[in-house]
């Protein structure tokens, strides 16, 4: 089964990556995003899997400077900036109301 999986967002720090309390706007929550496909087609037919790091920075309701910090491949990385981008403007104003402006999110593609 092809899963793709939204882990916890990560606070970025000026020194460290911190992993953020569990509250309601940072937990797991798929519901997050709006019209996210599958898994891409291509990464699938050549079985990539692993986990996409996407800094992202939240101002506005808008998620800005989306940015791989650590890539897969592109299709994957692709799809996780997708899934940043689909993010929706009440999930937006959450985090933006927790205080946090950026973020490191891990998406973890997984073919089984």
């Amino acid at each position: 089964m092809k899963k793709l999986i939204m882990t916890s967002l990560m606070m970025v720090s000026a020194i460290a990556f911190c992993h953020t309390e569990n509250n309601s706007s940072t937990s797991n929550n798929l519901n997050a995003t709006k019209n996210f496909s599958a898994y891409p087609e291509d990464a699938t037919n050549n079985n990539v899997e692993g986990t996409v790091f996407v800094y992202f920075e939240v101002a506005n309701g808008f998620a800005n400077n989306i940015t791989v910090t650590h890539s897969v491949s592109p299709s994957l990385d692709n799809a996780a900036v997708d899934m940043v981008l689909g993010f929706t403007p009440e999930y937006l104003e959450r985090l933006e109301d927790s205080g946090k402006k950026q973020y490191i999110l891990p998406v973890e593609f997984d073919i089984r």
